[in-house]
């Protein structure tokens, strides 16, 4: 069985959720971003209470510098219902 996170409310779900659709649809209608694939981290700014782009950089330099980069963008594209966002 899946394990219970329950440090994430529903609702604090659905506002990174809607923050990642929304740099989601920049990255796809921007001229020079769209030909990318690229890896987005979001967190929360408790302070101003509102969520944030940690850190978005183009899927090569994303930590990823070990693994074969092809081999990943071609599984992405091939089956992208497997990078889900998870809490």
């Amino acid at each position: 069985h899946e394990p219970k996170n329950d440090y994430i409310s529903e609702s604090m779900k659905r506002t990174l959720e809607e923050k990642a659709k929304e740099v989601i649809e920049l990255l796809k209608n921007g001229d020079s971003l769209r030909s990318q694939t690229y890896v987005l981290d979001i967190g929360f700014d408790c302070k101003h209470e509102r969520p944030v782009v940690v850190e978005l950089n183009a899927i090569h330099n994303s930590g990823l510098y070990a693994n074969d980069v092809k081999k990943i963008i071609q599984a992405v594209k091939k089956h992208p219902e497997e990078f889900v966002l998870e809490y």
